[in-house]
């Protein structure tokens, strides 16, 4: 899963719409949209903030991502 795949299933699994969080995190919503298409990535406190709100380790949000490189260092010729 890649970030933005994993906030949206945070987001959904913890009820919030992205306005909702977006309101949590005083942020626009725009932002939160940007983030979940993987088009930008949240500073270190934002994700933090992220991570407490869903009561899930800042680290839940990056372990997709290294699995990811990972499949796709194996794949590479």
């Amino acid at each position: 899963m890649t970030f933005g795949e994993t906030l949206r299933y945070h987001r959904r699994r913890c009820g919030y719409s992205q306005a909702r969080l977006a309101a949590l995190l005083c942020v626009d919503r725009s932002l939160i949209s940007h983030y979940e298409r993987d088009q930008s990535l949240p500073g270190i406190r934002c994700t933090l903030q992220m991570a407490r709100l869903f009561g899930v380790r800042m680290e839940a949000f990056f372990a997709g991502e290294a699995a990811l490189r990972a499949a796709r260092r194996r794949r590479a010729p």
